[in-house]
């Protein structure tokens, strides 16, 4: 493999990471204390993974997790995998009420990454499994600004249909409805609803599991599919 070509894998495995990474999270519906605590009781008490470090995947920014880091996230995945197939409790956890209905990563046989994967996939060495990949939905920069405003205005009438103001009652719905819980992704969500703002087509990536998930918990597109095609 050339050099460059080795650079540009590693910076679209980067990318192809954060888009799992947040998929997963957001899907599942996992706040960053969630994951944390999640994490920490699977290594037996150790604090491996932090808020800090779960922003940096999301983001793309992180372009050297530390071998705990991938540690963390694939004995997360296989206890969560675990609890699924014989329905075995997460270590460190008394209840399955953070992740009862949690999904794990899994290949494209079914079944469970090792952690040999997780540093492959983030390193542009091993794609992404096809479950993952949405073929139908491909984003351009004039795209994905229509779609934001669209889905600002259906976000608009589906408050109005729900008697909501969005006002006095966005940021509740925001911490009810929206999964993800990163700062930056909330501010600038609000300020997409209530302005001219878009998404550029990466964050759209990995945004789209988020915003279906807003959608369908007020009453409008339930899948990501449904969503674009109901905004195109």
């Amino acid at each position: 493999m050339e050099d460059q070509d080795l650079v540009k894998g590693y910076e679209q495995g980067n990318k192809n990471f954060a888009i799992l990474f947040t998929r997963w999270m957001d899907g599942n519906e996992w706040s960053h204390p969630v994951v944390v605590a999640l994490a920490k009781g699977v290594c037996g008490g150790a604090s491996w993974f932090h808020s800090s470090q779960i922003s940096g995947i999301r983001q793309g920014k992180s372009q050297s997790p530390g071998p705990r880091q991938f540690i963390a996230i694939c004995r997360l995945n296989e206890a969560l995998y675990e609890y699924q197939k014989y329905k075995t409790l997460i270590p460190g956890t008394t209840s399955s009420n953070n992740y009862q209905y949690s999904e794990p990563i899994t290949l494209d046989d079914g079944s469970c990454p090792d952690l040999g994967w997780w540093v492959s996939v983030f390193s542009g060495l091993e794609p992404l499994p096809k479950r993952y990949i949405n073929p139908d939905i491909r984003f351009t920069d004039a795209s994905a600004t229509s779609f934001s405003h669209k889905y600002a205005r259906l976000i608009r009438k589906l408050f109005v249909q729900q008697d909501l103001d969005l006002i006095e009652n966005l940021d509740m719905t925001l911490l009810q409805y929206y999964p993800a819980r990163d700062k930056d992704r909330v501010a600038f969500l609000k300020t997409v609803l209530t302005s001219k703002a878009a998404w550029s087509p990466d964050q759209l990536t990995t945004e789209l599991v988020a915003l279906t998930s807003l959608s369908n918990a007020l009453g409008g597109p339930s899948s990501e599919n449904e969503l674009v095609e109901s905004l195109r």
